[in-house]
Parts: structure tokens; sequence; C-alpha cells
């Protein structure tokens, strides 16, 4: 078939940028003709929908209005000459089509799983946020109407499309890993190294600020590798934490990842050593590699994520990951003490995780061997296997 693949281009390359190119890949290898249909979303501003938007009320909802405007940008492309038209990232089943499909991570999910949080971290006001939330959800609840068929990305995203929607899917698309390294698939992972290692991007509701917390209780050397608007934001709180100033245990959420970042910290940051913490900032592929090879255990901090490669791409290492009990998706890999451990979101219940993997390192090593088994769950393989049967649901 000819499948077009709607993308909103918000310039940057994340996971999901590379997933599509294994996406592609697998549809192509199996005859299709494909075509990339990017919408530059970059530039966001009024008018929207041709109506002005003051600047007062922009700034007053920015998550909304800009939403608003991906779904208008979509909603103009032009999506003739495809059999199947497969939409991707939040507001991209806008695009119209006869047969469509929606390939989809996430929500916009500020307006659904995330919009207590999202309030009670102080981004928006209750009232207006509440207005907001209401008019997406009619809005996706007409779209929505008009997509053909969906695939989720994850059981965590699967659970929200009946939870919030109710949407059944078409199944379940399971992302593999290998876009990073190809080296992972050895019938025995390196010995447990020493560090303890958290690879994320420094966004809200990430939580590496969780990390770093946990981290000056431990106080074994650990390495947290990513970017993001709110790294500075994190190097300040482990700052603060290792000179005295504050009891990293004592911290509440409020202060840490449920909150705004000062004004004065909405950077990227730099990369930084701070006592026992190392925060690198973007790496290469051997760095990375690298990283696992050194790490006793990885920490997977976030909040509600809806997969979790990078959990994966941890395991395919042999490393054991610590999660938190509220983590979404990542939870769905872990066995409890088998391939990792489930603890509370508390800086003291990771720190105890790191400690009684630190001092054990038979453990450690039981539990890496069974974190790589479980990594070859995940293989492109399985993800195209998935990926084909629900385009061959579509063209039926």
């Amino acid at each position: 078939m000819r499948i077009g693949i709607v993308k909103p281009d918000h310039g940057i390359v994340g996971g999901f940028e590379l997933v599509l190119d294994r996406i592609i890949e697998g549809l192509e290898s199996d005859g299709h003709r494909v075509r990339l249909i990017p919408v530059d979303v970059r530039d966001l501003r009024s008018p929207v929908f041709g109506a002005e938007v003051s600047d007062v009320d922009w700034n007053a909802a920015p998550e909304f209005f800009r939403y608003l405007s991906i779904i208008e940008r979509c909603h103009r492309v032009d999506t003739s000459g495809v059999d199947l038209l497969i939409s991707t990232q939040p507001g991209s089943f806008a695009a119209r089509h006869p047969n469509h499909m929606a390939l989809l991570y996430h929500h916009q999910r500020v307006f659904y799983d995330l919009a207590e949080v999202f309030v009670r971290a102080g981004f928006a006001p209750a009232d207006v946020h509440a207005e907001c939330v209401a008019e997406v959800r009619r809005i996706d609840s007409e779209l929505f109407a008009r997509v053909d068929g969906f695939l989720a990305c994850s059981e965590e995203f699967e659970r929200r499309l009946g939870e919030f929607n109710g949407i059944e899917s078409l199944g379940v698309f399971h992302a593999g890993i290998g876009f990073r390294s190809e080296h992972s698939r050895s019938s025995e992972p390196d010995p447990p190294g020493d560090t303890i290692l958290c690879v994320s991007r420094h966004e809200f509701p990430k939580r590496t600020e969780l990390f770093a917390q946990a981290a000056a209780i431990h106080g074994r050397a650990s390495v947290m590798i990513g970017a993001g608007g709110r790294m500075a934001w994190t190097s300040h709180l482990a700052n603060r934490w290792l000179a005295g100033d504050a009891v990293a245990a004592d911290t509440p959420d409020d202060q840490t990842w449920l909150c705004r970042v000062p004004d004065e910290l909405q950077i990227t940051g730099k990369p930084s050593e701070v006592a026992n913490l190392r925060l690198t900032g973007r790496v290469s592929t051997e760095e990375l590699d690298e990283a696992y090879r050194e790490a006793r255990c990885v920490v997977a901090p976030a909040f509600r994520e809806d997969y979790g490669l990078t959990v994966i791409e941890a395991m395919s290492h042999g490393r054991p990951v610590i999660v938190c009990a509220d983590g979404g998706g990542l939870v769905d890999f872990v066995q409890h003490e088998v391939n990792g451990m489930i603890v509370e979101p508390t800086a003291a219940a990771v720190a105890e995780a790191v400690e009684d993997l630190s001092t054990n390192l038979e453990k450690a090593s039981e539990m890496g061997m069974a974190a790589l088994a479980r990594s070859r769950e995940y293989s492109w393989e399985r993800g195209w296997s998935e990926l084909r049967a629900a385009v061959g649901k579509m063209s039926q």
C-alpha cells in the first residue's frame, strides 16, 4: 500500500523520532511505499483557526492554545495519494483520510492523566485549566470519532484510551530497542559496575529531581545522563542538599519535582558534578553504552510514564531497574525483586533500593540476568509483527 505518516515536527529528535525511523523501515521492508508527512509546529502563535488570541489569554493557557494550533496545522495537511494514513503524536489525528489509523503514544497528557498534577505544580490556575481540559476532551472526542482504528504504543496508554475515551484499541505496539546500539543481545551481561545510573530528559514529570534527592541520601557515585529544561534546577537542588542547606530526605515533592522551576533556572543547564552526583547532559552512543557497563543498577524515576525504552535498554545491558510504584508504563516491565525493584516514590525508598543492590553483588547479578531475559521480549521483530497485524486489519 501507499502509506502516509503524519508527524508533528517539534524540531527535536527524541525517542519517538528514532522509533518512527524503525517503523518506516519495517513498513518498507514489507513492500509498502511510505511517505512521511511532517507538520511544522515549532512556531505556534495567534491566530488560531482564524481567531486572534491576545498575549494575556495565550500566556494564561499556553498548552491549550499550542495544542489547538497543532490541530489546525494537521487539519490542513494534504493526505491525497495514499491508501492508508497513519497519525502519530497528539493533534496529528486531526488530519483527514477515509482510511485512518492512529499509532498513538500518548494523549496531550496535561489535559488527561496529568491534569491534576499540572495544576498542583502551579503550571495553570485550577479554574482555567478545568475549562481547557473539558474543551480538549470534547475536541479530541470529535476527532477520534473520525479515526478508523487505534494502535496503542503501550499497555499504559491502552488503559488510558479506554478510561478517558471509551476506545478499544487494535492492540499494542511494543517498540524494540537497537537504534542506539546493537550490542545488547549477548547471553552474558558485563559484571555489575559500581555507579548508579539514570538516563532521562530533565522535564516535568520525568522526576529526575528524585534521583538527585536519593543520591544525596545514599552517597554512592551516581551519573545522570540527559538534558532538558529542568537540568539546571536539578543541579541547583543537588547543590543545596549536598552543601547542607537542606535535608534531602525532608524536602517535599512540591519543592522538588511537583513545582515550576524558578525563572532564572529555566535553562537547559551545563554538565556539572556535585559531590557524588554527575550530570552529563547528552552523550554519544559509545558513552551511553559505557555508562550502562559501569552501572550497578539503573533508576527510572518518572511519574506515569507511557512506555519506557530506557528501561528496556538498561535491561538489555543486564542491569536491574528501580522504578516507582506510580511510574505508569515503567512498572509493566519490572517484576519486583526478580529483574528490578518497584518502590514508593520517595527519595528514602529509592536510596534504600540502591543501597540493597550496591551491597549485594550476587543479588544484582542475578537480577541483571533476569532483566536481560526480560529485554529479549521487546525485539523489533515483535514490534513489526504487531504493526503488521494492525495494518492488515486496516487494509481489509
